[in-house]
């Protein structure tokens, strides 16, 4: 008469429930994300000024890779963004406040109040130094939304 060796379930198992718990800890935090976007109508968003003195050019396409952040193609002192089909690692002061912002069609406005506060922010900022700030990033959710342009902060280029 044969015997057989009976292997405990739990030797089995195991090492496969780890391997799948560690496979779906690694896809939930590099699964490469889409650019982010305002919802329809008015939102808020936080203001970030871009220093255009520490703020570099960067190329176009470059993502954080399968590992979300832990890429970091600009370091760890900058930001990397795109928008109007350029690319940067945007150096930021802020969170500086909240404004609010109108989205309709994918067009981002803000209201007079809206621009005013950019405005003194910046100027507060620049006070004392030769800087000037001329740029701004919009961002939701720790994500960059939107760029405006301080010489017409009317409307944001949209993140691509």
């Amino acid at each position: 008469m044969t015997t057989r060796t009976r292997v405990n379930p739990l030797v089995i198992w195991a090492p496969v429930s780890v391997a799948v718990l560690v496979a779906a800890f690694v896809a939930w935090i590099g699964w490469p994300a889409g650019p982010a976007q305002l919802p329809q109508g008015a939102s808020t968003a936080d203001v970030y000024l871009i220093s255009d003195e520490l703020s570099e050019p960067a190329e176009r396409g470059q993502t954080d890779g399968w590992f979300g952040g832990l890429g970091l193609p600009c370091g760890t002192d900058a930001w990397y963004v795109e928008a109007n089909n350029t690319a940067m690692c945007a150096a930021l002061d802020g969170p500086k406040g909240t404004v609010v912002v109108n989205t309709r069609d994918k067009q981002i406005s803000l209201p007079d109040a809206s621009q005013a506060a950019l405005r003194v922010w910046a100027t507060e900022a620049d006070a004392g130094t030769e800087q000037h700030t001329t740029r701004v990033l919009l961002v939701q959710d720790s994500t960059a939304v939107a760029i405006v342009a301080l010489a017409s902060p009317a409307t944001a280029a949209p993140v691509d």
